[in-house]
């Protein structure tokens, strides 16, 4: 079996993503669980950072199974949070907000407070993804306690940076800088985390009208993200680009970015992604009086982000298409239900920050929570479900 270990590890790096996965398949038949968990360990940063998100599915059913089987919680937790991160990404938004509430409870009664933190932690990640910045924050703060205790270096440099993100998500500059810029220093260079925060710090002074600085720190990040492969990093800060006018950006400013990350998006099966890049094409089409093509972008985001449970961009398409093709709704979609919670994009009462743009969208990068390998170890920041619901 140790034979079948060093042939995956192989596999893996001459880049033989599907035999890999397929060679984890196959021990999973053989119902040996200890190889099988050093063959996910070594996959799952590798299939994470390539974005291959069926891949880790596929993967972390096997180590789910293999947990279950032999009795072993913490295998359970941590396939519950890498199949939520796979199902979150691939726009199934219920099934990872079940699958982070049950990482959450798992480890929590298995005496994992390590693990039970990092699920709280991607489910308030979700959350901001869905328009619910205001709800992710008790689950984004609940842990940093526990992190700063134990002082698990990796955990403080992404932890804090998340509350910022929300923070920054509803109007709290000042709040979101702070937070961010904490993050960011204690992040390693090039690192997911680093790339994360800097992605969002260059949203900063597009927030403030420094369009420049804001344009030349976007070109930078998709720079960063191309040399080290990370496409989901290189859709967003192609998207951060996007939103800074033409005369403003570098002349080895890529051309046309909002049209490129859409398909970075489809490519890596990141439904999310598609939904926030299509409402800025619906959204820069209508500033352009181009109603047709908006309506065929909004039409589409508001059909995929009513599947995968986010409210806020499909009540702000249909919004937009009702307001421009009155008929449009009622000839191709059902009518939209009443969303709870959604984004409304303005600042807490008595904030001094600036009111975000209609057409800033609200994402963190690695978005549900990034993978957890498995050496590392409730919509409510209590455990067991509390009362908070999702």
């Amino acid at each position: 079996m140790l034979l079948l270990v060093d042939d995956v590890i192989s596999a893996e790096a001459h880049a033989d993503r599907p035999g890999a996965v397929a060679m984890t398949e196959m021990v999973r038949q053989h119902e040996v669980g200890e190889p099988l968990v050093l063959l996910a360990s070594q996959l799952t940063a590798f299939l994470w950072h390539g974005s291959h998100w069926t891949d880790l599915e596929r993967v972390y059913q096997c180590v789910l199974e293999a947990g279950t089987r032999a009795g072993k919680p913490d295998w359970t937790a941590t396939s519950q949070h890498n199949l939520a991160t796979a199902a979150g990404h691939l726009g199934d938004s219920r099934r990872a907000t079940d699958l982070l509430q049950r990482s959450a409870r798992t480890a929590h009664e298995a005496g994992n407070p390590h693990q039970m933190f990092l699920a709280q932690l991607a489910l308030g990640t979700l959350l901001i993804n869905l328009g619910r910045p205001r709800d992710a924050i008790p689950f984004l703060r609940h842990g940093l306690p526990f992190w700063r205790i134990i002082d698990d270096r990796h955990a403080l440099a992404t932890a804090p940076g998340n509350p910022g993100q929300a923070h920054m998500a509803i109007g709290h500059l000042r709040r979101a800088e702070r937070y961010l810029r904490n993050s960011k220093n204690l992040s390693r260079a090039g690192s997911p985390a680093d790339l994360s925060h800097r992605g969002a710090i260059a949203a900063l002074p597009r927030r403030t009208g420094r369009m420049a600085e804001a344009a030349q720190e976007a070109c930078q990040d998709i720079e960063r993200a191309r040399a080290v492969g990370s496409r989901e990093r290189e859709a967003k800060a192609l998207m951060d680009l996007a939103e800074t006018p033409v005369e403003e950006r570098p002349t080895s400013a890529p051309l046309q970015p909002l049209e490129a990350a859409p398909a970075i998006y489809r490519d890596t099966g990141d439904v999310h992604g598609q939904v926030r890049s299509l409402f800025r094409l619906g959204d820069r089409a209508a500033d352009r009086g181009d109603i047709q093509q908006a309506a065929e972008y909004l039409g589409e985001c508001a059909s995929l982000a009513y599947q995968i449970g986010d409210y806020e961009h499909a009540a702000r398409s249909r919004a937009y298409l009702a307001t421009w093709l009155p008929g449009y709704l009622s000839r191709r979609h059902r009518p939209a239900r009443r969303s709870r919670g959604v984004l409304r994009g303005r600042s807490e009462p008595g904030s001094t920050d600036r009111e975000p743009r209609r057409t800033d969208a609200y994402t963190v990068s690695s978005a549900n929570g990034a993978a957890v390998p498995l050496e590392s170890g409730s919509p409510s920041p209590d455990p067991t479900g509390g009362s908070h619901r999702t």
